[in-house]
């Protein structure tokens, strides 16, 4: 049985939640709701959860919309989604801000709403970051801030050229991130590393 409702009271997620796990039908699952979210401009991110009570494990997908105003047809279009494929049932959420932050503790969002521009400029303010370091003294920095400023360039030229909103994992190549954490995270606090990882985040869950 499949149950869909609307949540916006500031009552507290039943917590212990945690991430899904990375099966098959996951996967698939999160691939066909996020091509169906792109279709929604006012839905921002979504989560996809488990929650656990009284030993019972429940999927989540829990929705942050711009407005209360959300096309009410996108519940039936979940569905129709699940009728064809889903072995098990789905609760749909739309949550409020505080609802997020305290799933944002366990979960983190697999859809992300951001437009051509708004990563355009993401990645120049990432790429102006990284300049800055062009000229250390660091033996050990100095030899791998062109190595970020490359990748930045060859993503950047990516995002130029595709069709928008990209396809579902059109980035899941990118390593900058990894790269980041890796080699760069203890300098300067993460003052480079943790834009890098900020960008390679968001353009995995577009």
């Amino acid at each position: 049985m499949k149950l869909f409702k609307r949540w916006r009271q500031e009552q507290p997620l039943k917590l212990p939640v945690r991430l899904v796990r990375e099966a098959e039908i996951e996967r698939w699952l999160k691939k066909q709701l996020s091509e169906l979210l792109r279709q929604h401009v006012d839905i921002e991110r979504a989560y996809l959860a488990r929650t656990e009570n009284r030993g019972q494990n429940t999927l989540v997908f829990c929705i942050v919309a711009k407005s209360n105003d959300v096309n009410a047809n996108i519940l039936q279009e979940v569905a129709d989604i699940l009728a064809s494929n889903a072995r098990e049932g789905l609760v749909t959420l739309f949550i409020s801000d505080a609802q997020e932050a305290e799933l944002r503790q366990v979960c983190a969002p697999f859809y992300l709403a951001k437009s051509r521009e708004e990563i355009l400029n993401d990645i120049a303010s990432v790429r102006a970051v990284a300049r800055s370091y062009l000229g250390s003294e660091d033996a050990f920095l100095r030899p791998r801030i062109p190595f970020v400023i490359e990748m930045l360039d060859m993503i950047e030229a990516r995002v130029q050229a595709m069709t928008w909103p990209p396809e579902y994992g059109a980035f899941d190549d990118i390593n900058i991130g990894l790269y980041a954490v890796r080699e760069l995270d203890e300098i300067d606090d993460g003052r480079l590393s943790d834009p890098v990882c900020k960008l390679d985040y968001t353009l995995k869950h577009l």
